[in-house]
């Protein structure tokens, strides 16, 4: 797949700490980078690595999807009364 300026893909999966509070697990931090500004996201999640990585993956498709309608499909839409 070509990368344009305004697809988002994953960068990075890496173990990290687990967060404080929370007792168990192994955690993985993900970096998300793309769009028109070349952002950087990153957040945390626990399991596996590829576990991880396909929530990784599954949420860059999503950004890709919202740039590609200019919205996304998750914010509430008004509805005509």
């Amino acid at each position: 797949m070509m990368m344009t300026a305004s697809n988002f893909s994953v960068t990075a999966v890496n173990r990290t700490e687990t967060p404080e509070g929370i007792g168990h697990g192994t955690w993985y931090e993900y970096v998300i980078e793309g769009g028109a500004k070349r952002q950087r996201i990153t957040g945390c999640r626990c399991g596996s690595r590829d576990q991880v990585r396909q929530h990784a993956e599954n949420f860059a498709q999503v950004l890709n999807e919202r740039a590609k309608r200019g919205y996304s499909v998750f914010a509430p839409r008004r509805t005509a009364r």
